[in-house]
Parts: structure tokens; C-alpha cells; sequence
């Protein structure tokens, strides 16, 4: 079965994020647990509840694809968000959120710092979704730290985590996508400040 999980996540982030209130103890408990099942927070757990499909609901306890993929990018939106006045992503009530791709953001990051593209290697090797998050988290945390001001589209990253897991073939399609996007970007980068040294 394919999910189509991106209102979703974009419903879950509105509410957590409040209109500019966020609601910090929903935030913390999603920053800080890094799979659903360790989830303690029930506002945390009500909220993305209420706002999946029931087909996309576990019926057995253990969590669905869509389940994994919406809980990943809301700990991620959480980690960026945490602390933050201005907004990691903003779900604007009847406009079509931006943001930018999160492997393009990488790629941003990678022409200032120069040290991503072990980890981001590592990832487009990974063969499972636990390893992908866990790479994703690391990768996502240092782009915190940098400070960057992009707004990443946590919606799409749920969307691709959600693709990653329907097939093998589909894996391999949003590992060549995130690769083209964060190889491509970073090239480009490089050339034009190789123009501007000349």
C-alpha cells in the first residue's frame, strides 16, 4: 500500500507549532525520543494520532510505515525547532508551505564546512530505514548546530522516509534523488566559487 503522508505531517507541525506558541513540552519530548514507540509525551502522541488516517494507524502495536516516517521528520522538525524564535518550518494557513530540500540544505552546509560527505556516503549506503534515521538525526543536528537559517520541507523528508520503505526499487529512488540533490547542489556550489576566485 502506498501512503501519502506529507498533509499530515504538515497538519502535525501546525498544530505543534501553535501559530508561533509552540508548545514546548510536545517539542521536547519529540527532540528527545527518537522512535515513536519511546514516545511518553500523550499530547505528543494524541496529536500525531488524531491527525493520521486510520489505515495508517498500527493495529498490532507495532509502528507502520507511515507511522515511522511522520514521527522521524516531526524529531527532526523538533531538534531545529527547540529554542528557536524564528520558525525551523512554517506551515502557513492556506498557503503552500517552502522550504528547502533537506539534502540541498546539506549541500549549502557541506560548501561552508567541508566535512558531510562521509556521513552523507554512509547514508546513501544504508539499506534500512533505522539506519537512515539515525544518520539523518546526526546529519540534522549539524544543521542545527551551524546555525543555518534554512527551513527545511520536513514534510517531503516524511514523505521520502515513507517512499524508502515501500520496496527496494523505491529505496533506491529517494537514495539517487537525495544524491543528485546533495551531490549536484554542492558541485554547483564549489564551481561558482571557483568562478568568483578567478
Amino acid at each position: 500500500m502506498m501512503y501519502d503522508v506529507k498533509e499530515e505531517t504538515r497538519q502535525i507541525i501546525g498544530e505543534v507549532y501553535r501559530d508561533g506558541n509552540p508548545n514546548s513540552g510536545v517539542l521536547s519530548s519529540l527532540k528527545n525520543t527518537s522512535t515513536l514507540n519511546e514516545l511518553r509525551n500523550q499530547d505528543a502522541l494524541q496529536t500525531i494520532i488524531r491527525n493520521l488516517a486510520k489505515n495508517q494507524l498500527s493495529q498490532d502495536g507495532k509502528p507502520t510505515i507511515a507511522e515511522v516516517s511522520v514521527y522521524a521528520a516531526l524529531h527532526f522538525y523538533a531538534i531545529c525547532q527547540q529554542g528557536q524564535d524564528q520558525l525551523a518550518y512554517a506551515p502557513s494557513k492556506g498557503v503552500q508551505p517552502g522550504g528547502v530540500q533537506l539534502f540541498v540544505a546539506l549541500a549549502n552546509l557541506q560548501s561552508e564546512e567541508n566535512t558531510l560527505d562521509g556521513r552523507v556516503n554512509a547514508l546513501l549506503l544504508a539499506n534500512n530505514v533505522a539506519n537512515i534515521i539515525n544518520e539523518l538525526t546526526h546529519l540534522i543536528r549539524r544543521l542545527k548546530s551551524s546555525g543555518s537559517a534554512q527551513k527545511i520541507d520536513f514534510p517531503q523528508v516524511a514523505q521520502d522516509l515513507c517512499d524508502f520503505q515501500q520496496g527496494y526499487k523505491q529505496a533506491g529512488w529517494v537514495r539517487l534523488r537525495w544524491g543528485e540533490m546533495y551531490f549536484y547542489n554542492h558541485s554547483d556550489s564549489q564551481k561558482e566559487g571557483e568562478m568568483t576566485n578567478d
